[in-house]
């Protein structure tokens, strides 16, 4: 029951990751065109190893974690996919990446036309359309670095719009990026949906789950109260009117508050034949008097209280 509650929300969690991944690389790769030092090449190129982790992970699962660096292995949510989305048992996610054809973007009016040259990528599922990114900004980390002047020379046209060995947006690696990167989105936004609904489905099946616990444990209740409690109640009202009886029959010189207490306490500490035998002896005298049989009342009184756990019996004079 547990895999079954929490791989959809370990998935779910993880497509989020990724698509922090890849905003936070098309964020880098737009501050490499305007301000193209080495700093800005190492933050790329750290989210772009961190983006294909999470992508790997969130494909494989477990199995993709033999190919991570021993840095990234540790990542909470990492250990919490186990079989990522080719191997989940619902094939949702497989779909979005490896068989629709249709228009990934999240609005039909962003979808690029059958013309561009971008379009098989975009309309033959989201695996195909992230590789290919991913390569075009590993190549892109890669390139030459350049002074922000440099840039504004390059967009002045005092250098070759076509220099393919800067980063400016003139070049074909910013034009494919920038143009597929709404398909990109809505990939991961549609998986991002699905697996929302699959969350909700595992919170609303063990939401279910506890209203038929509850209604079991419900009824048990009344049973207990309807045939365990009640007649246990009815017993004891019985047995409280004979001890009543029983009590109105003992001699009025016999304390039997005082007898009760005392016998219980001892009872406590393991003294109970003491106690008893000492009462015993205190009260021999009072009992030979009101005995019509010479049999002691405290003897009586006592064993009626060391039997009060068992049936109560009538005492009997010989």
């Amino acid at each position: 029951m547990r895999p079954k509650i929490s791989a959809p929300i370990a998935i779910y969690n993880i497509v989020n990751v990724v698509i922090l991944r890849f905003h936070a690389c098309i964020y880098y790769a737009n501050e490499l065109i305007f301000n193209g030092t080495l700093e800005v090449q190492g933050r790329l190129s750290a989210a772009l190893g961190l983006w294909m982790a999470e992508y790997e992970i969130m494909l494989l699962g477990q199995e993709a974690r033999l190919a991570i660096g021993s840095s990234l292995v540790d990542r909470s949510h990492y250990r919490l996919v186990q079989n990522g989305v080719t191997f989940s048992q619902t094939s949702v996610g497989s779909e979005i990446l490896y068989y629709t054809k249709d228009c990934l973007d999240t609005s039909p009016t962003t979808c690029l036309a059958p013309g561009s040259p971008y379009y098989p990528l975009t309309h033959n599922g989201l695996d195909i359309l992230v590789r290919e990114t991913m390569e075009l900004l590993q190549g892109v980390s890669s390139f030459p670095s350049f002074s922000h002047a440099a840039f504004c020379f390059l967009n002045l046209g005092e250098a070759s719009a076509n220099d393919t060995t800067r980063l400016t947006t003139h070049s074909p690696e910013f034009s494919f990026y920038w143009s597929t990167r709404n398909s990109t989105i809505g990939g991961y936004s549609m998986m991002n949906y699905e697996y929302h609904d699959e969350v909700l489905k595992v919170y609303s099946s063990v939401r279910d789950l506890h209203i038929v616990a509850f209604a079991l444990t419900v009824a048990l209740m009344l049973a207990f109260l309807v045939f365990m409690l009640r007649p246990f109640l009815q017993d004891s009202s019985r047995e409280q009117r004979r001890i009543a009886e029983l009590l109105c029959q003992l001699p009025s010189e016999i304390e039997v508050e005082t007898l009760l207490k005392k016998v219980i306490v001892s009872s406590k500490h393991g003294s109970n034949n003491k106690v008893s035998q000492s009462l015993s002896r205190k009260q021999s005298t009072i009992g030979r008097k009101h005995s019509p049989t010479g049999a002691s009342m405290a003897d009586i009184g006592v064993s009626f209280v060391q039997n009060r756990s068992g049936p109560l019996q009538e005492p009997k004079f010989d």
